[in-house]
């Protein structure tokens, strides 16, 4: 069995009630991702991650990044939750 990908959630508060919102980030594995990982350089995956959309990833701030321009969470949230807050500040 191969690690095909990674798939992890997190959840977010609402701007206006209770709920919560899921915000993702989905890592497929290619060869450079498992690269990667069998040479400990997992210092390169987020970059890898944004040249390589097109196969279906997508990080977490762009995930929190979409939720906020949908006005269901607020910028104080995403800025909180996301994993690169002075990135997502310039984009908000």
């Amino acid at each position: 069995m191969v690690l095909q990908a990674v798939v992890s959630q997190q959840l977010i508060p609402s701007t206006v009630n209770e709920e919560m919102y899921p915000s993702f980030e989905i890592m497929m594995t290619n060869n450079a991702i498992r690269s990667h990982i069998r040479e400990g350089k997992t210092h390169q995956i987020e970059n890898t991650m944004l040249a390589n959309k097109d196969e279906g990833m997508l990080l977490l701030d762009d995930s929190i990044l979409s939720l906020y321009q949908q006005s269901l969470i607020t910028k104080e949230n995403a800025l909180l939750y996301c994993s690169n807050p002075d990135v997502l500040k310039k984009k908000l």
